[in-house]
């Protein structure tokens, strides 16, 4: 990245190693915290340094992930129980559109 302020990068594991699927739950293991991180009101480098370590500890010390913060202030992470829709334009040839259904996050800064 040639301009990396502001930026914030989160990888499920350190570059050359394999993460986990966590093939018997839902989600993926750094899926599966990052997730109950939300429910903690955290800035981004406890939220980080709280997957990292209960992703560690999970994984048997085996996933590290890994996270490359260029950010300058705090945010937090807070999620909304509110529902939205986003409708999007599919790059195929049809006149059909795609929506998707997700919870609504929201990064603010502090």
């Amino acid at each position: 990245m040639s301009n990396a302020n502001g930026t914030l990068v989160a990888y499920a594991t350190a570059s050359g190693e394999s993460a986990s699927d966590n093939i018997s739950e839902e989600n993926g293991l750094f899926t599966k915290h990052f997730l109950k991180a939300l429910d903690e009101p955290l800035n981004q480098r406890e939220f980080f340094h709280k997957i990292r370590m209960s992703v560690y500890k999970s994984s048997g010390e085996k996933q590290l992930p890994y996270l490359n913060d260029g950010t300058i202030g705090e945010f937090y992470f807070t999620v909304t129980d509110k529902i939205t829709y986003q409708k999007r334009q599919t790059k195929s040839k049809s006149s059909l559109k795609s929506f998707t259904l997700a919870k609504k996050k929201t990064a603010v800064s502090v």
